[in-house]
């Protein structure tokens, strides 16, 4: 099970402030930073380097989906998503927070949306 310091906690906490902010702002480029970041502190506290791979070679296909959603209306609920993956994270509950990733990249909207 991944463990998370209190200091990875805060730095989740902190990119999603800074995530909503861009949000309200329009600024998807700095959205896409924050989330970057967000997602990145459990990557690193994983230190899986077949996981770091993985994303490394996907992330690139998924910016187009993920800037489509963060200049959309949707933007908003992925503040919320955030909010519920640190909590899960905070409490430790590996399986959740795994879901909440789950479903928040099957609900990535696609080019035709």
């Amino acid at each position: 099970m991944l463990s998370l310091t209190e200091a990875d906690l805060q730095a989740m906490r902190g990119a999603n402030v800074r995530f909503e902010a861009a949000i309200d702002e329009g600024d998807v480029d700095a959205a896409l930073q924050a989330d970057d970041d967000l997602h990145g502190v459990p990557v690193a506290a994983a230190a899986n380097r077949a996981l770091i791979a993985v994303l490394d070679q996907f992330t690139p296909v998924l910016r187009r989906v993920e800037r489509l959603r963060f200049s959309s209306t949707d933007a908003r609920a992925s503040v919320a998503r955030h909010d519920e993956l640190i909590r899960l994270c905070a409490h430790r509950d590996s399986n959740q927070a795994a879901a909440v990733a789950f479903d928040t990249f099957h609900s990535l909207p696609t080019s035709e949306e």
